[in-house]
């Protein structure tokens, strides 16, 4: 219950949080290329992932960032299964662009 769907309302502080942490190109267009989610705490954006690029039977997991203050706590990770279990969940094969 943690994880929730960002969508365009939410584009400024997926820029601001992806501004912090540099996960890889990323600007206020990227939820137009694949879903987002993330997870608050009291209200702030603190870790978010995505869908990005897509070739046949792989889909890339992208702007996966945790805020410096919520390192540590397994955010990155859960969240890294969750998005990698949906993309799983259409038959494609997820993959991490680094």
């Amino acid at each position: 219950p943690r994880i929730e769907p960002l969508t365009e309302t939410d584009a400024a502080d997926m820029l601001a949080l992806a501004t912090l942490t540099k996960p890889g190109p990323f600007t206020l267009r990227a939820q137009s290329l694949g879903s987002f989610w993330g997870i608050r705490s009291e209200g702030r954006l603190v870790a978010m992932a995505g869908q990005r690029m897509r070739q046949t039977g792989f889909t890339e997991l992208s702007g996966l960032c945790t805020h410096p203050d919520f390192q540590g706590r397994g955010l990155g990770t859960l969240l890294f299964r969750f998005v990698a279990g949906e993309i799983a969940s259409t038959g494609d094969t997820a993959y991490l662009h680094a």
